[in-house]
């Protein structure tokens, strides 16, 4: 499998662990809303805002945060805002 995705084109290294941690409010608002954010931790840290399949926002973050208050300015922040109330 990895050599026919490098054949067409894939840039494929080396497999490595990824923690993800699914972030929600307590009242489930991203769900809700039929947004998923994720901390995806390895070598770095990443928020990721999808809608299911598409990626909407992504930002690279030092720590995973505990409130609204702690999500990076940004587009990523902006998209969450109404429904976090930030």
């Amino acid at each position: 499998m990895a050599d026919h995705l490098a054949s067409s084109g894939f840039d494929v290294g080396v497999a490595r662990p990824v923690r993800r941690t699914v972030l929600d409010t307590f009242d489930g608002s991203l769900a809700g809303a039929g947004l998923r954010l994720e901390l995806h931790e390895d070598d770095r840290r990443e928020l990721i805002l999808t809608d299911g399949a598409t990626l909407r926002a992504q930002v690279a973050v030092t720590a995973a945060p505990t409130s609204a208050d702690g999500l990076p300015n940004g587009p990523l922040r902006a998209r969450l805002g109404g429904l976090l109330g930030v």
